[in-house]
């Protein structure tokens, strides 16, 4: 799950419920929030077995759409996974700066 910090905007559109972890691009929807949270293992685990077959050539039609879909949750975890948001930075920035620590330009 992402850090305590994390700010969340929730939003109804066409009937999903959609969040945006502070630091991501766009919204995403619930269920692909839960894919790369608290079901990444058998997300990763379809998408592995996906790839494999792309590369032996036995991919078959509606395969190849859900690898992509696969492919783009896998980058959605490293965006959660990834460096803190600019204005996390800039709080820690804040906060140093406060307390006399900042030693930085």
């Amino acid at each position: 799950m992402p850090p305590a910090t994390t700010a969340w905007r929730w939003r109804r559109s066409r009937r999903i419920l959609s969040c945006a972890p502070e630091g991501f691009d766009e919204a995403i929807s619930l269920a692909d929030f839960i894919a790369i949270t608290a079901n990444w293992d058998a997300t990763n685990k379809r998408r592995l077995e996906l790839v494999e077959k792309k590369a032996d050539g036995t991919l078959r039609g509606d395969e190849g759409n859900q690898l992509k879909q696969l492919q783009r949750l896998a980058g959605l975890k490293r965006e959660l996974l990834s460096s803190p948001s600019q204005k996390q930075l800039a709080e820690v920035e804040a906060d140093l700066r406060r307390r006399g620590l900042w030693r930085g330009a």
